[in-house]
């Protein structure tokens, strides 16, 4: 790969390549780095100065593998458009292994590859999955599952800026609404999987919850009205999974809603 060494930063290297997706930057880059930790911005994206040195600091002083901070999501201009209302007892929380597992589904950042500064031996035999969209719902419980202490900092430090032109937008543009649906459901079921195969039931189930509460919401967009049959096939195996899970309370509920969700494949059958 061509690439250019800045004069005036001499420690920074610049890499052109072929746009194959986010993932496959990524993995070129953990590829060629030599420092100790890893981060990852998004293009359309950007950071606090005080992000990096914040947590390598707080990293260093608790003999931790893992800093996460807070995420803002803003429009082009900088404006916030979505306002964190919750209250922290900490403002750095220090989180063991299984800790960081629930709070996958209580935090946006923890869903987020950016919001993150990482060990490099993170990623010793782990990369990101190429060909795919949603790789940071498929790659964050592998990463937490490698790190036995993370430091979580109540922070807004990392921008995501929302626009028409966003990488995720563009992607669903360009590889189509289906190919997106199919990677996010395939994420799911890994992290789903996952849990499952090393007895956390209620981390595999709030996966589960995630998946339904996806589905649901594309079902009520009416950019996704032509792919109903896939999303009404992966809703019903969703309640089905949720139904045969111990935490969920309301089974007489999600049996009305099955009920229901069939009687509609079998009218958009007819």
């Amino acid at each position: 790969f061509p690439t250019r060494r800045s004069s005036d930063l001499p420690r920074i290297i610049t890499i052109n390549k072929k746009n194959e997706g986010a993932a496959s930057a990524r993995n070129l880059g953990i590829n060629l780095a030599r420092g100790e930790l890893l981060g990852f911005i998004d293009a359309d994206d950007f950071i606090s100065p005080l992000m990096y040195d914040t947590l390598y600091t707080l990293m260093k002083e608790n003999g931790a593998s893992l800093g996460i901070c807070d995420i803002s999501i803003v429009d082009v201009g900088g404006k916030k458009l979505m306002y964190n209302r919750r209250q922290y007892k900490d403002k750095i929380e220090i989180l063991s292994r299984e800790d960081a597992f629930s709070y996958i589904s209580k935090f946006l950042c923890f869903q987020s590859s950016a919001t993150k500064l990482y060990h490099k031996t993170i990623f010793k035999n782990l990369r990101f999955p190429e060909g795919r969209t949603n790789e940071d719902q498929f790659i964050v419980h592998h990463v937490l599952d490698l790190c036995s202490k993370i430091v979580f900092l109540h922070e807004e430090f990392y921008y995501y800026v929302q626009h028409d032109n966003s990488i995720c937008g563009n992607l669903r543009r360009n590889i189509g609404l289906e190919r997106d649906i199919n990677d996010f459901i395939y994420a799911i079921n890994d992290r789903y999987n996952f849990f499952q195969s090393i007895d956390l039931s209620e981390m595999a189930h709030n996966a589960l919850i995630a998946k339904y509460g996806y589905i649901m919401r594309k079902l009520s967009n009416e950019n996704y009205f032509q792919h109903n049959k896939l999303l009404n096939i992966n809703i019903s195996i969703t309640i089905k999974q949720l139904l045969s899970s111990k935490y969920f309370k309301d089974k007489l509920r999600a049996v009305k809603m099955l009920v229901k969700l069939l009687k509609r494949i079998y009218i958009d059958r007819q």
